[in-house]
């Protein structure tokens, strides 16, 4: 992958600089393949593997009659959309690459990211993230910065409730005492660490293992985890409202929210407790076509903690959608979750899903998690891209 980029000891010239990218193998249904050792990577390149790669490196246009970047038999130009001026272009090289070479090679040879198994630590240039020692689809603490003498503590101690009213039975609620999730498989990776996070439900002696794992790829300033909320039963017949998922944890007190980055309702227990055809409606106006987007954004200083969420329509219009819950104590009783006196006392915030309208089988969403400096949150992330066979 090439950019043409100014190089700065030549005045205004350009050059074409190498970038850096990375190929993840993909089966035939979307999930990453682990492998054992390394020789996967002399294995030829199939239609869906993934390639990913950052748009920051992206120069100029290539003029026409301009040389290529090496002597190949195919070129790919990639723009911007968000950036329009920006280019790139893959060029599938042959083994000699001849005079239009490029000249010079980023410095971004080391992994973006870096995991340290034994502590549990995603670190990177802008943020370190440090996963729950049960369940590692929580995290412990996120905190942002460059370094331990630039570093702040953003958010910790994260938590999952799920809450059942089951129709002429009970009330039944997981929190995460029951709820386990470890990472099962890691690769590190040029542009991103991947891996498979499998769960496991705890009912007294019993621990069971859910037939639902996800993989996760954490970048160097965003984290991408796909969801699925997988559902035995129609819940519509079986659940009252007041169901669903609870996401919470502590923001750093030195943290403020910003209201303008705010792109989802609030709990309104009133709405939520009339069904979920009601509380679609609020739900809907944060869509546009197949897919519904909501977020919000939290800084301190120059740093930034931004949610995210993709959500198939078909889901909004069942209810299901983020609900930014400010402090979960206040609502405890108003939605029945019968929180320990620790989480309650404590100020936390959340996101609460409302499931109580949502068929049976598996429902995927995605959820992207930005970190590091305010200026990362501008732009979207997956970026968008016109593609153009030359």
């Amino acid at each position: 992958m090439f950019a043409l980029k100014a190089k700065s000891e030549v005045g205004d010239k350009t050059v074409w600089t190498e970038m850096p990218f990375q190929l993840d193998p993909v089966d035939n249904v979307g999930r990453f393949i682990f492998f054992k050792d390394e020789s996967w990577r002399k294995d030829k390149i199939e239609l869906h593997d993934r390639m990913i790669f950052n748009t920051s490196g992206f120069g100029r246009r290539k003029k026409y009659g301009e040389a290529a970047p090496c002597a190949g038999r195919t070129v790919y130009q990639y723009q911007d959309k968000e950036s329009p001026l920006n280019y790139a272009y893959l060029a599938l090289c042959d083994g000699d690459r001849g005079p239009s070479a490029p000249e010079e090679k980023t410095n971004d040879s080391a992994p973006a990211v870096a995991y340290l198994k034994d502590k549990r630590t995603l670190s990177t240039s802008q943020y370190t993230y440090v996963f729950s020692q049960r369940n590692q689809m929580l995290f412990e603490r996120i905190s942002i910065g460059d370094g331990p003498a630039n570093t702040q503590l953003i958010a910790e101690d994260s938590d999952l409730l799920i809450k059942s009213d089951v129709k002429n039975f009970f009330t039944m609620r997981f929190d995460s005492s029951q709820i386990e999730s470890y990472l099962e498989e890691t690769r590190p990776g040029l542009i991103g660490t991947l891996a498979r996070v499998s769960f496991y439900l705890k009912i007294l002696f019993f621990k069971i293992k859910l037939s639902l794992t996800t993989d996760v790829t954490f970048y160097r300033d965003v984290g991408h985890i796909p969801m699925v909320v997988q559902l035995p039963v129609d819940a519509k017949k079986y659940l009252h409202p007041k169901s669903g998922i609870l996401y919470s944890w502590k923001l750093s007190p030195e943290v403020s929210m910003n209201s303008d980055k705010l792109r989802m309702p609030t709990l309104d227990p009133a709405v939520t407790g009339k069904g979920y055809e009601e509380l679609s409606k609020i739900g809907l106006r944060n869509c546009s076509g197949e897919y519904c987007a909501f977020g919000f954004a939290a800084s301190v200083g120059d740093k930034a903690l931004a949610m995210e969420f993709e959500i198939p329509i078909y889901m909004v219009k069942a209810g299901f959608f983020p609900q930014l819950v400010s402090d979960i104590g206040a609502f405890d009783e108003q939605m029945g979750w019968n929180l320990r006196q620790d989480k309650k006392e404590a100020p936390r915030m959340g996101l609460y899903f409302e499931v109580s309208g949502l068929p049976e089988g598996g429902h995927p969403w995605d959820f992207w998690l930005r970190l590091g400096s305010s200026e990362s949150l501008h732009g979207s992330c997956p970026r968008g891209l016109n593609i153009t066979r030359l």
